[in-house]
């Protein structure tokens, strides 16, 4: 157990220093922190509210880390932190899409509300961002990002006192950055935040495509029997990449087949968590870590030839909506850790920072407060609502199987049963407690529940939907550039 220190804000008891890290959610009060009166006792000053890190692990799905069970051991850094740590078994995201997905992550505002549907499109700030109500309260900001989709341009920079993105001191703008740079900056803005507050946003982007390996770096993994029999399970053995990519996947510039692209996702799982284990140790050094609530989670996760699929933005079966989510209290608070399998959102994050820090969350936030206490049942009534919503450039047609079209909503809770409405009214219905890889379409069979799940589901996006109306937003050729090399673009 840890001991705790308490601290007031605006009247009300709050917890200290608030860290989270992104590999994409938190739900309930403050009430079920504990309290110990033996530290230290405020004085008549101001008292310091929580540090605040955010890293996100883009395209991280859940069940390739070993926290969560993975054949691998893809993150020895996260399996050793989460034995002193709340880890949320059934996070999800709310689009598979990276600046969409963040914008949500960033505002606790749905997709359907926000209405930033692509990465190329730029946020308006039509809701406060998480940066802009720290700085409020007095925080130092700063993020350190390596994908070209949260770019400046994006509007995702409001609030950050620095914003490091994509774009090189002699004015190249990359699509992806490497980890080992985002880190070593990070971690030098770090050195100059003794006296605090701060909200520090990191950024990854290794798993994400194209995979690049650090020179004469030696992966962990290599193809074996473990990932064949893996494979094998998932039922994507004798998938051809071609077959399942919309454009070609290269590793370190050269093409190869799925199972190399598997093996190669792995190591740079393994490749961020190792990184990870860097910041953990500054924290350590620089004695942050007594003050640091620490939440690791990601945007949505990936394909991988499931579904006859290997990126994201397409689907929503779990391999892209189920994300990790881990938060490691201050090693001065008295959680417990252990697993909660409450169904948690990624827009219950933003509410849950700004509640430990002592300000109000948004009234415009459909998530809630994380639960902070780890919890053996499932609780009934949660309902996720995800969505695709893709749109192309003035003139552009849609073309083949990957095209993304029409829209696509999902209903996914505690109930085992999840539910699909395309937009032009086709159904699926899967019962994940019987079929986890969601292979049998029980939309036919069950015509009844089908019904009552879509008015639900009307229900929720009814709530979620904003009057504005979607204004199409075009592209410039540099962003073209960009996305088509990340695979956005066909």
């Amino acid at each position: 157990m840890f001991s705790f220190v308490v601290l007031k804000f605006a009247n009300r008891i709050r917890q200290p220093l608030v860290v989270l890290v992104t590999l994409s959610s938190i739900t309930a009060g403050c009430g079920q922190l504990g309290q110990d009166d033996s530290g230290p006792t405020q004085t008549d000053q101001q008292p310091v509210p929580p540090n605040v890190i955010l890293v996100v692990i883009d395209t991280l799905r859940a069940d390739h880390l070993s926290t969560y069970g993975y054949v691998r051991p893809t993150s020895p850094i996260l399996d050793r932190l989460a034995e002193n740590a709340l880890v949320y078994e059934n996070a999800f995201t709310v689009m598979s899409h990276t600046l969409p997905a963040h914008v949500s992550l960033m505002t606790g505002v749905h997709t359907a509300t926000h209405k930033v549907l692509n990465n190329r499109w730029r946020y308006q700030g039509s809701h406060p961002l998480l940066a802009q109500l720290l700085k409020q309260r007095g925080y130092a900001t700063a993020a350190f990002v390596a994908g070209f989709p949260l770019r400046a341009e994006s509007g995702l920079d409001a609030g950050f006192d620095l914003y490091e993105d994509t774009t090189m001191p002699d004015g190249r703008l990359l699509h992806k950055v490497a980890g080992e740079r985002i880190t070593s900056h990070a971690l030098k803005w770090l050195e100059s935040q003794q006296e605090g507050p701060f909200f520090l946003f990191v950024h990854y982007f290794d798993t994400h495509f194209p995979y690049e390996d650090p020179p004469d770096s030696q992966p962990p993994f290599k193809v074996d029997q473990v990932l064949a029999d893996w494979m094998s399970d998932a039922g994507i053995s004798d998938i051809q990449i071609e077959d399942i990519a919309p454009t070609p996947i290269p590793l370190n510039g050269k093409p190869v087949d799925l199972p190399m692209l598997i093996n190669a996702y792995d190591n740079q799982i393994h490749r961020v968590d190792h990184l990870i284990g860097q910041l953990l140790e500054t924290l350590k050094r620089l004695q942050l870590d007594t003050k640091t609530l620490l939440i690791i989670t990601s945007d949505h996760g990936e394909g991988l030839g499931q579904h006859a699929y290997y990126a994201h933005g397409l689907h929503l079966y779990e391999e892209q909506l189920r994300i990790p989510l881990i938060v490691r209290p201050p090693t001065t608070a008295s959680w417990q850790p252990g697993r909660i399998e409450s169904t948690v959102s990624l827009l219950d994050l933003a509410p849950t920072v700004l509640d430990l820090v002592g300000l109000e969350p948004p009234p415009a936030s459909p998530g809630i407060k994380l639960p902070l206490a780890p919890s053996s049942g499932t609780p009934k009534g949660r309902s996720i609502l995800a969505e695709r919503r893709f749109f192309l450039p003035e003139g552009r047609k849609r073309r083949g199987r990957f095209a993304a079209e029409p829209t696509l909503h999902v209903l996914r809770g505690d109930n085992p049963m999840k539910y699909f409405l395309d937009g032009d009214g086709t159904e699926q219905l899967y019962d994940l407690s019987t079929d986890p890889s969601e292979l049998h379409n029980l939309a036919s069979q069950r015509p009844e529940q089908c019904a009552r799940l879509h008015n639900d589901l009307q229900s929720l996006l009814e709530d979620r939907t904003a009057d504005a109306a979607i204004v199409e937003q075009k592209m410039d050729e540099q962003t073209e550039r960009a996305l088509r090399a990340l695979g956005y673009i066909r």
